[in-house]
């Protein structure tokens, strides 16, 4: 294929990194946009910082999509916007799965998904772990990316080229999500991974960087805020930009809409379930306070009659019960 590899006169190559971008037709709860309008906005913002940059090459970290199940509108698109860059850069993004990318979190899936598509359209590759070469540091030095989607191994095998890529999507980090979390630290991961002078991780919505002399560790964090948690609020989406030559890193913010034009950050009500805990117990019990011998339905059908229950509700849930007999 035309895009498995750089023409060998390349002396210099920039790489473009984006993080999780969990693509959705559906608009979070808390949500108060055009959700997927946001999104492209995001996207075509973040492949414009890269032509700008005259990256040569462009990494996403998994978790493309926020479901498998997305709409084909959202992934026709994608096809569009993408084609573009393509257009622009002769070659397509290079990805690894995440696990919203796949169903039921398995990779034995990944042929029935939305990656699928978008790969058989020619604006992504799925990276693995037999390496892709995608152009040369200096005249001569090769550059090869490899890939570790969701639940896939790291590869071991020590590569002969010159600058060697890792994008993988796993737990990675250095702010837990809850107190005592098993979580492996970036630092400590660029050290087990000494084969790879760059590795883009996927997986966790918020950024970190971390270098060891030449070698990079870094998560660009989520493309967009879909939720009012702390970690969200405080997320500044952005992409990043590395030079293989001078190993220059430059991370660039996208522009985004305060929190209180794009949220609803009013607090959460907690819910009064004691009225649904009354007729749970009028299900169990008879009016003497007795154990009910009677079943379940016949119970129900009793309780609705003394509550004199909403008729709409009330065949709803006949019809309900008719179809469990």
């Amino acid at each position: 294929m035309f895009l498995q590899q750089a023409k060998k006169e390349t002396t210099q190559m920039r790489i473009g990194l984006i993080g999780d971008t969990h693509y959705t037709s559906k608009t979070p709860s808390r949500r108060l946009d055009d959700f997927w309008a946001t999104q492209k906005r995001k996207t075509i913002q973040a492949l414009d910082i890269f032509r700008d940059r005259r990256c040569d090459y462009v990494l996403q970290a998994g978790d493309m999509f926020d479901n498998p199940m997305v709409s084909y509108s959202v992934i026709s698109d994608l096809i569009d916007i993408f084609k573009e860059y393509v257009h622009c850069i002769g070659r397509p993004l290079g990805v690894v799965f995440g696990q919203h990318d796949i169903f039921g979190h398995s990779s034995a899936t990944l042929p029935n998904s939305p990656l699928a598509v978008l790969e058989s359209a020619g604006v992504i590759t799925l990276c693995g772990p037999n390496g892709l070469q995608i152009g040369y540091r200096g005249k001569s030095e090769s550059i090869v990316v490899y890939g570790a989607g969701f639940g896939q191994d790291v590869p071991t095998t020590r590569s002969t080229a010159d600058y060697n890529i890792l994008v993988t999507h796993r737990m990675v980090g250095d702010r837990p999500l809850f107190p005592d979390q098993e979580l492996e630290s970036p630092v400590s991961f660029l050290t087990q991974n000494p084969q790879f002078n760059l590795i883009l991780v996927g997986d966790y919505h918020y950024r970190f960087i971390s270098r060891d002399g030449n070698r990079t560790i870094i998560n660009c964090g989520a493309l967009v805020r879909k939720s009012i948690s702390p970690f969200d609020l405080e997320h500044e989406p952005a992409v990043a930009v590395i030079d293989t030559i001078s190993n220059e890193l430059e991370v660039v913010k996208l522009e985004i809409e305060p929190v209180e034009k794009v949220f609803d950050t009013t607090p959460i009500q907690k819910r009064d379930d004691s009225k649904l805990t009354k007729f749970i117990e009028d299900l169990r019990t008879q009016q003497d306070g007795k154990k009910s011998e009677v079943g379940w339905r016949q119970k129900l059908i009793e309780v609705m009659d003394r509550i004199k229950a909403n008729p709409e509700v009330r065949k709803i849930i006949d019809d309900a019960m008719g179809a469990t007999r």
